[in-house]
């Protein structure tokens, strides 16, 4: 009955042991579950900024190209700028000779004729022109002047009348 009371002492303590070490492995496995929870919703916090780091990732490519073609635009854009510039500095600045430049959208002519002139209704032309600026906008020879520039133009004109 001795050995038959130890193995009973022996099973309970075993019992005992075995008890305590169930209820550790279910703290364990409670921990893990607190554990496995945490890491499912950091994951799908993770998810959802890495859907919405793509979506700005996507938003600054889109920006990018959008500023590559303004670019090119404005690119192509000041092309046109200056050689418009370069079309109306041409258009000013035609000197007669190398050491005539213009940088200005003056325009002025003075013209004379030293002789009489008798037709009626007809363009006069003249005999004398200086300050022809810029060069050909008036032709002496058909009395014409050619507006070089849109805008508002001042003439003045005197002549004398011989009455018979």
């Amino acid at each position: 009955m001795v050995v038959l009371e130890n193995l009973r002492e022996e099973l309970n303590t075993t019992q005992g042991n075995i008890t305590l070490e169930l209820s550790k492995i279910n703290e364990t496995l409670k921990e893990n579950e607190k554990f496995e929870q945490q890491i499912l919703a950091r994951e799908e916090t993770w998810n959802k900024t890495q859907a919405t780091i793509e979506k700005q990732v996507d938003t600054l490519s889109n920006l990018h190209k959008n500023v590559s073609i303004l670019q090119d635009v404005l690119t192509e854009k000041v092309q046109i700028k200056r050689q418009q510039d370069q079309n109306l500095t041409n258009q000013i600045a035609e000197p007669e000779n190398s050491s005539e430049i213009y940088y200005n959208t003056t325009v002025v002519f003075f013209a004379q004729r030293n002789s009489s002139y008798d037709k009626k209704r007809t363009v006069i032309p003249y005999t004398k022109s200086t300050l022809n600026k810029p060069r050909n906008s008036f032709n002496p020879s058909t009395g014409i002047f050619t507006a070089p520039f849109s805008g508002d133009y001042y003439f003045y004109f005197s002549g004398i009348i011989k009455f018979t």
